[in-house]
């Protein structure tokens, strides 16, 4: 599947089952190399971002195992050959930071920690 529209639909949907799979498929497309075979465009580039400033806003409990695959699966994005940071520089935005230091808040699971090391 596209990345895009997965991560999109992630983004649309309510916490749950069906977003847990989503999750669990876009984390495995960017751990399998998938996401490589993807054109790094603005929309794709947008779309991880956008996925991670979602994943900061969920709170609950049961679903931090949700914010982890998205915390992960847009660090490995970040890690392949095609990732051009400069292509996204625009996209780390005072809100961004501001979610990230907010889970820092000590809601963030020890599941998390290492993900919230990366991304700083």
């Amino acid at each position: 599947m596209e990345p895009v529209p997965l991560i999109a639909r992630i983004r649309d949907s309510v916490a749950g089952s069906a977003r847990a799979k989503d999750l669990e498929a876009l984390h495995e497309l960017v751990r399998k190399g998938e996401v490589r075979d993807a054109t790094f465009t603005p929309e794709l580039y947008e779309a991880f971002f956008g996925l991670l400033s979602a994943a900061f806003t969920w709170r609950a409990k049961d679903v931090q195992a949700d914010v982890v695959h998205a915390e992960l699966a847009f660090l490995g994005a970040t890690k392949v050959p095609e990732f051009e940071p400069s292509a996204c520089e625009r996209l780390v935005e005072d809100h961004l930071l501001r979610a990230l230091y907010g889970r820092c808040d000590g809601s963030a699971t020890q599941e998390e920690w290492p993900c919230i090391r990366d991304l700083f």
